[in-house]
């Protein structure tokens, strides 16, 4: 049922539409460009074409030929097309050129062609490949931007970890998705449903112009055809578990960086690999619950910290107290085994909100909390109960006793279905799945989302600028700290609170 899912997942999307239109911009002078950009080992000038330019006065600009301008473009056609408004020129850069260059004012000796051509498309349903076209003056009107963003190959003098960060736009961004397909295990459910929310991305992301190839491949990767997609991937996404990424990092030049997409486990595995974890861990959303408190935080509140006797603290409980610490937030601990609660909750207090923080993986006792909070509630005191996005999972939790508790979840995923790019999306899924998507699916769809986006917007070495660039996706943020020693790890935790008013509010 999965595969024939797949299939139609294939056919509805081999289509994708071409947008095209002409747009001229008064400029009549001819400026040499500043940017620069690096094709097949040669540096070039983009300059972009604006209204009444010509070929012949671009050339007198620059200090090249016609015939230069030809050689360095052959992709373009130039001369049985001529040029078009808007279209960037790549510019042998000639020892003559000014080092500071000055708008050159040259008459124009000739009209501009402003006809646009609709590119061709070429997908192959056998490659398992999906591309989608459209004109990118659409995406980037800017000229500034249009010549940094689509040609773009521009040179950075900033250096990150080491390596130099050079803007190498790719004309298509060729994607590799490494998933346990023929495994028959169960994460073979898991990874199909991750593969059609992010085929469901790639065919949103071609609608909007982005150009992109997408492989998936085994996790098994040792055959030379599968080293070379790895080889030639702008974007490499999986496998799911930690072995798989190690035994694909063998398989892949040192350049290239791997995105772990469903185990938050492997988040180790950033710190000193070319890993980049896309599930946040859970020590991140016990950090987020303490800046949550900090954020709330009233005079005359108490905050409690609630453990459970016997049981070491677990890395997220962790980096709740040094991150309590941090933040310069005192708090007090209630410790107690289940079921042995009595008295222990009387520490709370009338003045203000009483904060309680439960650290703990054990459903029995974070059930017992829950029910002691919800008792303060039911008691007249003011309580808020903070706790990670795992108390979600417990299905013995009485969900009325949550929201009496005012509970603060700090989550990793999250849906909002009152979102209309939610509801778009699930109309998608049921009519080309004929099912209903579930979590896995979500995050195939923002996970492709964000690193195609960021590909596009910073280049192949989109790596080293992770921390420049964030979404909010329709399930699941993506934010890399530049502050973090990490790095490389998913920081982005969803603020939900599940009111007493029995609501449910996404506040971040």
């Amino acid at each position: 049922m999965k595969m024939k899912r797949l299939v139609i997942i294939f056919c509805l999307l081999l289509t994708l539409p071409s947008l095209a239109f002409a747009q001229e911009y008064a400029v009549p002078d001819i400026t040499v460009s500043k940017d620069k950009v690096r094709v097949d080992g040669k540096t070039y000038y983009a300059h972009v074409v604006t209204a009444k330019q010509t070929l012949f006065s671009i050339s007198k600009a620059y200090n090249v030929s016609v015939d230069d301008i030809y050689s360095a473009n052959e992709h373009l056609d130039l001369e049985t097309k001529g040029i078009k408004v808007g279209q960037v020129l790549l510019i042998p850069i000639s020892k003559k050129q000014p080092t500071n260059p000055e708008p050159v004012k040259i008459a124009a000796d000739a009209p501009v062609q402003t006809k646009t051509e609709t590119p061709a498309e070429t997908v192959t349903s056998e490659e398992k490949e999906l591309e989608g076209t459209t004109d990118e003056k659409a995406l980037f009107p800017r000229l500034k931007d249009f010549a940094n963003k689509v040609m773009g190959i521009e040179e950075d003098s900033t250096a990150v970890s080491g390596e130099e960060y050079i803007k190498e736009i790719p004309d298509v961004i060729n994607v590799a998705l490494l998933m346990p397909f023929n495994t028959g295990a169960k994460a073979d459910e898991k990874s199909l449903d991750f593969y059609a929310g992010a085929l469901l991305a790639a065919k949103d992301l071609g609608n909007k112009g982005r150009k992109i190839n997408i492989t998936a491949l085994d996790v098994t990767i040792s055959n030379p055809d599968g080293k070379k997609v790895l080889e030639d991937a702008d974007v490499i996404i999986g496998p799911i578990s930690s072995d798989g990424i190690l035994n694909a990092l063998q398989s892949c030049s040192r350049s290239k960086y791997i995105v772990s997409p469903l185990d938050p486990k492997a988040a180790s595995l950033a710190e000193g690999h070319h890993v980049i974890q896309a599930p946040t861990p859970a020590a991140r959303q016990y950090r987020e619950l303490a800046r949550w408190v900090k954020d709330d935080l009233q005079q005359g509140d108490s905050v409690l910290v609630v453990t459970q006797t016997g049981v070491v603290l677990s890395e997220g409980g962790q980096a709740l107290m040094s991150e309590l610490a941090n933040l310069g937030i005192p708090f007090s601990e209630i410790n107690y085994s289940t079921g042995s609660s009595q008295g222990r909750f009387a520490m709370s207090s009338r003045r203000g909100t009483n904060r309680y923080i439960v650290v703990s993986e054990s459903e029995s006792f974070v059930n017992d909390v829950v029910r002691n909070v919800s008792l303060m509630s039911y008691k007249g005191l003011d309580v808020a109960l903070y706790a990670a996005s795992k108390i979600r999972n417990f299905g013995t939790i009485d969900a009325d006793q949550l929201h009496r508790s005012d509970t603060h979840i700090a989550a990793s995923y999250y849906v909002d279905y009152s979102d209309p790019q939610v509801q778009k999306f699930v109309r998608s899924y049921r009519a080309l799945c004929e099912a209903e998507p579930n979590s896995f699916a979500f995050h195939g769809y923002d996970t492709m989302h964000y690193f195609v986006n960021i590909c596009a917007e910073y280049g192949r070495k989109w790596p080293l600028k992770l921390s420049e660039y964030s979404e909010n996706g329709l399930q699941t943020g993506f934010r890399f700290d530049a502050n973090d020693p990490e790095g490389k790890v998913n920081a982005a935790v969803r603020r939900v609170e599940l009111t007493p008013n029995l609501k449910t509010k996404l506040l971040k």
